[in-house]
């Protein structure tokens, strides 16, 4: 095993991040000694994350076309993996690469792959976590906005609705006619439906214009009475049971009285 080799390999830019790791296995399987490695295909593909002897063949030769490596290829053998460059790596004698049986050289078997690769490619992962002092200031540079459309929530009715109320429907009583329509969009059936604020106030134009928009009912005035100080003058005699039983009604009487007829 060389580290040079695999520092080497990591320090390469291959587009394909499988095809850089299949260049960092096979660096990592060179003999310091001979300068070339000899892995089988099926070690290849474990170690590289690669299913098919297909796709492992056409990344061998990617690698090949790049002159990364070169593939030596002999009868009843194993294939040998020359990995280019390898001229400017140091040799650390004794070192162990694994080898399956047929291999040209006998190695000690290296237990994990991806341990001794972990000591030379720093794994630990970034902390992207925000300190507390961060998250708040954070927290405090976004400001909230209020949404386009918003359901209606207006709790009382703005001066311009009161004006456009008593140009267009003086028979409409503002704050009452106002009531009923906030009741129907805030808890009635329009309750979920959300508009913009110019949408809200052609709304309540809509609102106004509306012939099934019922004016708003006016108190009955009582009926004027007269007293003594209303009439013209009283009958002779004054008002006595006789006067009221032989002449006409109040009403009539009173009536006739205004228009001088009596």
């Amino acid at each position: 095993m060389s580290l040079d080799a695999v520092r080497w390999a990591i320090s390469q830019e291959i587009g394909d991040p499988k095809e850089k790791l299949l260049l960092i296995v096979l660096s990592y399987f060179l003999n310091d000694q001979t300068g070339r490695c000899n892995p089988s295909r099926e070690t290849l593909m474990k170690n590289a994350c690669i299913k098919n002897n297909k796709t492992l063949s056409s990344r061998l030769e990617s690698l090949v076309s790049k002159g990364l490596i070169q593939i030596v290829r002999g009868k009843g053998v194993s294939n040998h993996y020359l990995v280019q460059n390898r001229t400017t790596f140091s040799r650390e004698p004794g070192s162990a690469v694994n080898h399956l049986p047929g291999s040209a050289v006998n190695h000690e078997p290296i237990n994990n792959i991806n341990d001794n690769i972990n000591n030379v490619v720093n794994t630990t992962s970034p902390n992207f976590e925000l300190t507390a002092d961060d998250a708040g200031q954070k927290k405090s540079a976004v400001k909230k906005t209020r949404p386009i459309t918003h359901s209606f929530d207006l709790k009382e009715i703005p001066e311009e609705w009161k004006t456009l109320c008593a140009k267009m429907r003086p028979d409409l009583e503002p704050f009452a006619a106002f009531a009923e329509f906030q009741f129907y969009w805030q808890e009635g059936a329009g309750a979920s439906t959300k508009r913009s604020d110019n949408g809200w106030r052609t709304t309540w134009l809509n609102y106004l214009k509306s012939p099934r928009t019922r004016p708003t009912p006016r108190p009955t005035p009582r009926p004027q009475t007269f007293n003594r100080a209303h009439c013209l003058a009283e009958p002779a005699g004054g008002y006595t049971t006789e006067f009221y039983e032989s002449q006409m009604s109040w009403e009539e009487m009173n009536e006739k009285r205004r228009n001088g007829e009596l």
